[in-house]
């Protein structure tokens, strides 16, 4: 039984189309952007005092950057974001088929925005648990308008009234690596035996277990896992959202700095923005960056 796939966006009809004024920067580099674009917010972003700004308003930053210091975080990111293209053209090259995966987050925006601007009508998959926060589905579909991305819903295989233990619970109450199994694992699992690379945004700095990954790295499925981000700074993806005027979730206002599942997440409680996912438990993943992974 294959997971139930439901295109929420098509975009194969918007790609031979330029985007209006508002948004053609999406094919330029950063520096390409700073010096030419003239519509949106200042472009001033990493600059001296606490930054707390689009995406990670409720992570404050105290760092004092010069303009040269500006001027080489835009050349780093204009570097990495030149070599994705140039490697995503390779794979492809290759034959092999490419997809990837977005949780819709703020900090997934750089990725997406990317990606857009390469091939509008790559999938990207958003695996729908059906446990997301509203606000996240009205995001997903904000992006996805936006960006003229290719999205397609990825449903659980096992509806919600059979995934419960002996006591008549949800999973997510008493086993939230089961639920994890079902709802995310699960549905990815068929996709990664179709395709060729999976490529998806961890960041190293994000966990430990992402700290350990390499930018490719196998699955059990046959597929290659192509991590492009996996360097990127939060200072890289704070700067990327405001040279592209990128949107921010809604729930980043709120607290929320990593946002899942809603039975699961809360507003950020200690250090790290992923605090306050699965708080309480010993558990820092879903399941898509562990059991989806064959390290070495």
């Amino acid at each position: 039984m294959y997971p139930v796939a439901r295109t929420t966006t098509t975009a194969s009809n918007f790609c031979a189309n330029r985007w209006n004024a508002r948004t053609w920067t999406l094919w330029q580099t950063p520096s390409e952007a700073t010096r030419e674009r003239t519509d949106g917010p200042p472009l001033a972003l990493l600059t001296s005092g606490v930054i707390q700004l689009a995406g990670f308003r409720t992570v404050q930053r105290d760092w004092q950057m010069s303009g040269q210091d500006i001027a080489r975080l835009d050349q780093q990111i204009s570097k990495n974001v030149d070599e994705i293209r140039k490697q995503l053209e390779r794979y492809r090259s290759a034959g092999l088929s490419l997809f990837a995966t977005s949780s819709f987050q703020t900090h997934s925006l750089p990725l997406l925005h990317v990606l857009s601007g390469w091939d509008c009508s790559l999938p990207i998959y958003f695996i729908n648990t059906g446990y997301h926060f509203p606000e996240t589905l009205a995001f997903r579909d904000q992006v996805a308008r936006r960006l003229r991305l290719h999205v397609v819903d990825l449903c659980p295989m096992t509806p919600k009234n059979l995934q419960r233990d002996q006591r008549g619970l949800l999973y997510y109450a008493s086993d939230p690596d089961q639920c994890c199994f079902m709802n995310k694992v699960q549905p990815l699992e068929p996709i990664l035996s179709q395709k060729g690379v999976w490529i998806n945004g961890i960041r190293a700095e994000q966990s430990a277990n992402r700290r350990a990954m390499a930018v490719e790295e196998h699955t059990r499925q046959g597929a290659l896992r192509y991590h492009p981000m996996l360097d990127w700074t939060e200072k890289m993806v704070l700067r990327y959202l405001n040279l592209y005027d990128l949107p921010s979730h809604p729930l980043d206002s709120a607290g929320y700095s990593s946002v899942g599942c809603e039975p699961c997440t809360r507003r950020v409680v200690g250090d790290g923005a992923r605090s306050g996912r699965w708080f309480g438990l010993n558990k820092t993943e879903c399941g898509l960056h562990v059991d989806l992974v064959v390290t070495k």
